[in-house]
């Protein structure tokens, strides 16, 4: 498994500020769940692909 160290805060705390400035829970948990795919995948587009994967959707 790789290690990310500080990185790996990024997504819960960008979860955090977009809950307390927009006022929208869900939205902003999703993002957050949407940028730590980003940094786990290493590319916006893998991460797509592994949303759709985690929700058994053929994107492909």
């Amino acid at each position: 498994m790789d290690h990310f160290g500080i990185i790996s805060i990024i997504p819960p705390l960008l979860a955090i500020v977009l809950a307390i400035i927009s006022k929208r829970v869900v939205m902003s948990l999703f993002l957050g769940i949407v940028a730590g795919l980003a940094f786990y995948t290493g590319s916006l587009g893998g991460t797509l692909v592994e949303l759709g994967e985690v929700r058994g959707l053929n994107l492909w």
